[in-house]
């Protein structure tokens, strides 16, 4: 059988002291502000990579290069001429 030692309550209770309702009350406050934005900035992030590695996978799976959008560029040019 195991013996459980009882708690220590005066450090429990020294550290509930230290405890500031205000500043609780602000973090807690600030936390519903900044989340959101971390979450929506980090979704962007996310959605952009993701944008960019598509991107790449179908230039690499096509053959498409910088230099093929040069020359298509430039025909298009020489036919507005």
């Amino acid at each position: 059988m195991i013996a459980l030692k009882a708690p220590p309550a005066d450090e429990i209770l020294a550290r509930a002291r230290e405890i500031r309702f205000s500043r609780t009350v602000l973090i807690i406050v600030l936390w519903f502000f900044w989340l959101p934005g971390w979450a929506a900035g980090r979704t962007w992030l996310a959605l952009v990579f993701f944008a960019v590695a598509v991107r790449r996978g179908w230039r690499d799976g096509t053959g498409w290069d910088a230099r093929q959008a040069v020359a298509v560029s430039r025909m298009q040019d020489d036919s507005k001429v």
